[in-house]
């Protein structure tokens, strides 16, 4: 058995065939020594880059293309890395210690395993990690892709209100409750739309979905989950591991290097798991200057062709302004409700490793302020649970906090299951995504049978497309007589699994449904804002859940069925021609691409070829292409989990392995099992 050489002695380890470890470790301490150690020798690069993300120095290592600024314009905006030394000494002292027992073996990690070529020959210095740093990966980490997707959103709002969008058109965009939110004020904003928006938003999603003790086959609570993340890439963006102590106890699970907490996973007793909760918590508001006091930020940004240039930033009691004061206002202004809280959070994640229920782990989860998630639990007697973290305010004007009592949670329901898939959560979120994989999840899990592990499996992978179960029938009348469009209304969502013809319909029903979101943000604005929104930043899901039910003609006041026909006749002839051309985001067939060679050098082994995905945009397994600024990504289940807390360790799949290295442990393994299903135990029996 191989050993790393640990600060108080050998620590056993092995790994399995996709090169994940499981850690044969003396206590807890030693094990997340040893997984800082394997972050750092397996991902260096993915951490380096993350941490210049965060602290806004893409375009100094990518040179100044579009997304590289958008990202920097983004997190500098919002001064992600500032006050990283205030969040470190609020920590408790055992949460300090914690923090640098992890990034000590991360460090250690970087040494054993050399920092990467790539970055020498691009001038990014050896990254030395600190609990600053790792604070500051976890502000990242919690706003890209995540509480991005909400900052864009707002911002777009802010931006609509400022072009003198009207109440009919909001209404149409976010519903009456979301708009009501909206700050009025921002209509005196001189925020032209040609500005651009600060933000970004990717595809997301996530699944989780637990069964009680009494509709287990065990008796035991059973837990499955899975983040929606970027995929199609190598490596994948998380990494797994099992860590076994002497007295039986473990922690195993997934984690995403860089993190000391374990993203998704088990101890000995509770397992969990994590979709993003879409909290209200990022609010665009209109300021005056005036009443505020401010503080200059000035920041160089530069960037590798060897410019530079100087971005001001104006700083207040909870946020930033987006202008020049000196021009008097209304001014925009971003807040991020509960950035201040990345130290409590740290502490919260670290304590609540040792919870003994389900409960229990969702209770010591309650006070998590800066990311909005909701937690999905299941322990060893058969207890699930459910809670809604995050903070978001008891009113529009962006007041107090929502109290803890009015904070969503669920202990043990009657109904023997906890179903969660990033859906509307009144009174708590905003911009929630399309409600379809969170129907079919209750659909699937509302039978009277009991569930084992290969059940929930099973549930994983259906590729049912909700979106087009809907509508389809609906849309169905003003179809042209023509053999795709029969086609289609045939398909009308897919079966499982998807055949050759099941796709090609699934890409014509999603073209149309594009040209359809397209057709009617026209119909209450611009060809030039639609767009942006669907074009340029591809915020279909930010919007789709209120969209749909117009188009699901559930609201007259915005569309009828006469203009439904019209907007179909007139959008078919170029949902047919996108749809030809592969230009929809529909099925997914693309490559496992190498993060530096970006798919060069494929028949050296960094890339694949292309290949299909399972699902679809609105099925349960979520496979999903979406375009921002010229670079296409691919988003879906990055890994899957699933646990039966009557048994130790975990099933799992992931595809990529867990090396960024093309002779690392793993490169490029697991993907064929992600696709098909198949499963592995961690630790390997």
């Amino acid at each position: 058995m191989p050993e790393l050489s640990g600060p108080n002695g050998p620590i056993p380890y092995t790994r399995d065939e996709w090169g994940y470890p499981t850690i044969q470790a003396r206590d807890a301490d030693e094990g997340l020594w040893a997984r800082g150690w394997f972050a750092g020798h397996d991902r260096p690069l993915q951490v380096a880059f993350t941490v210049r993300a965060a602290q806004g120095r893409l375009m100094e290592t990518l040179g100044d293309v579009p997304f590289a600024r958008l990202v920097d314009r983004a997190v500098r905006s919002l001064g992600l890395a500032h006050g990283l030394d205030d969040q470190v000494s609020t920590l408790t002292d055992e949460s300090r210690r914690w923090l640098s027992t992890y990034c000590d073996g991360f460090n250690a990690g970087v040494d054993a395993g050399g920092w990467p070529l790539v970055l020498k020959l691009i001038g990014v210095e050896r990254l030395v990690y600190t609990p600053a740093k790792a604070l500051l990966y976890y502000r990242i980490a919690a706003w890209f892709g995540l509480t991005s997707t909400n900052h864009t959103a707002a911002l777009v709002c802010a931006q609509l209100l400022a072009e003198g969008a009207d109440d009919k058109m909001l209404d149409m965009m976010v519903g009456p409750a979301a708009a009501a939110r909206l700050d009025q004020g921002l209509r005196k904003v001189d925020w032209p739309w040609p500005n651009g928006v600060p933000g970004i938003a990717l595809m997301q999603g996530s699944n989780a979905f637990a069964v009680s003790g009494k509709r287990s086959k065990s008796g035991a609570g059973l837990l499955m989950t899975e983040f929606h993340m970027e995929i199609g890439r190598l490596p994948p963006v998380c990494w797994a591991f099992s860590i076994q102590l002497p007295d039986g106890a473990e922690h195993t699970g997934i984690c995403i290097p860089g993190l000391p907490f374990i993203s998704a996973g088990r101890n000995a007793d509770v397992a969990w798991g994590w979709t993003f909760g879409h909290a209200d918590n990022l609010r665009v508001t209109a300021e005056d200057p005036s009443q505020h006091e401010l503080v200059r930020r000035d920041e160089v940004v530069n960037i590798r062709s060897g410019a530079s240039e100087t971005w001001t930033f104006w700083d207040f009691d909870g946020g930033t302004i987006m202008g020049d004061p000196s021009k008097g206002g209304p001014l925009p202004a971003v807040r991020w409700r509960g950035l201040q809280d990345t130290g409590t959070d740290i502490e919260l994640y670290r304590v609540s490793l040792n919870a003994t229920s389900a409960e229990q782990c969702a209770e010591m989860h309650r006070e998590v302020g800066m990311i909005g998630l909701a937690g999905t639990f299941a322990d060893k007697d058969g207890h699930i649970a459910w809670m809604h973290s995050g903070r978001t305010s008891l009113d529009a004007a962006d007041g107090p906090d929502l109290p803890q009592h009015k904070r969503p949670f669920v202990v043990d329901p009657d109904e023997g299951f906890i179903a969660s898939a990033n859906e509307a959560c009144p009174g708590w979120t905003a911009f929630s995504e399309p409600r379809y994989r969170h129907e079919r999840l209750r659909e699937l899990l509302s039978n009277n049978k009991t569930f084992g592990t290969d059940d929930l499996k099973a549930i994983s992978y259906d590729e049912l497309d909700g979106c087009a179960r809907r509508l389809l029938p609906i849309w169905g009348p003003h179809l042209p007589d023509d053999d795709d469009a029969k086609a289609m209304l045939t398909w009308s969502g897919g079966s499982t699994p998807q055949n050759a013809a099941g796709r090609t319909a699934m890409g014509l029903f999603h073209g149309l449904h594009r040209e359809l979101l397209r057709a009617l943000v026209v119909k209450q604005s611009t060809p030039e804002i639609a767009h942006a929104l669907w074009d340029e930043l591809d915020l279909l899901l930010a919007f789709q859940d209120r969209l749909d039910d117009v188009l699901a003609l559930e609201v007259p006041e915005h569309l009828d069925g006469d203009q439904l026909g019209d907007m179909i006749r007139a959008a078919w002839p170029e949902a047919k021609r996108r749809a030809t051309a592969g230009d929809v985001s529909g099925p997914v067939r693309a490559q496992f691409k190498n993060l530096v060679t970006q798919g060069w050098l494929r028949y050296l082994g960094f890339s694949t070829p292309k290949m299909d995905f399972p699902g679809g945009p609105c099925s349960l397994f979520q496979s999903r292409r979406t375009a921002l600024l010229g670079e296409t990504l691919y988003g879906g289940p990055c890994f899957h989990l699933v646990f039966d807390l009557s048994e130790p360790g975990m099933q799992y799949n992931m595809a990529g392995g867990a090396s960024e290295k093309r002779f690392g442990p793993g490169y490029g393994a697991g993907i064929e099992e992600w696709r098909t299903g198949v499963f592995r135990p961690m630790p390997p029996v």
